[in-house]
């Protein structure tokens, strides 16, 4: 099973948000997604949140600051298994945040054009998702599975 998380960082008016031009995977090169990655063996979800914001940001946060907002899946008997934790950051100085690795951090209007046009297509339901502050949390499965398998 392919276990990942992803993070919506934003301002403290949550006009902003941050977002990563993605090189990888392949699926997603030149494109616009949350910031997140892999969970490692043994890792709880939060834990990777925590970790991978800090390895692409360069900013520590704590697990307390973020809020889990969706998690989302494949079907049970997809080709790829994958599972998401989705979570979200509310009041953060985005300006704090720089590039730490060969993906770019990016900020962007909530309502930004750019987003529905350079990001990958579940942007345009995350991010208004994520800033939604009285939802508990939403799960989700893949009514089919036309991701690609990882390399």
């Amino acid at each position: 099973m392919h276990k990942t998380v992803l993070g919506f960082a934003f301002d403290v008016s949550c006009e902003h948000v941050a977002l990563i031009r993605k090189n990888r995977p392949a699926w997603q090169a030149g494109k616009l997604n949350g910031i997140g990655g892999k969970i490692e063996d043994g890792e709880e979800p939060i834990d990777a949140m925590v970790r991978e914001f800090y390895e692409e940001t360069g900013v520590k946060t704590e697990p307390d600051m973020w809020r889990i907002c969706a998690q989302l899946g494949s079907k049970p008997h997809a080709h790829t298994q994958w599972q998401m934790q989705v979570y979200s950051l509310h009041g953060l100085d985005l300006q704090r945040l720089k590039s730490t690795t060969d993906e770019h951090i990016e900020i962007y209007n909530t309502d930004a054009q750019e987003i529905r046009k350079e990001g990958i297509s579940n942007l345009a339901w995350l991010i208004p998702l994520a800033l939604d502050k009285d939802l508990a949390r939403l799960e989700v499965r893949a009514l089919y599975d036309d991701r690609p398998a990882e390399d």
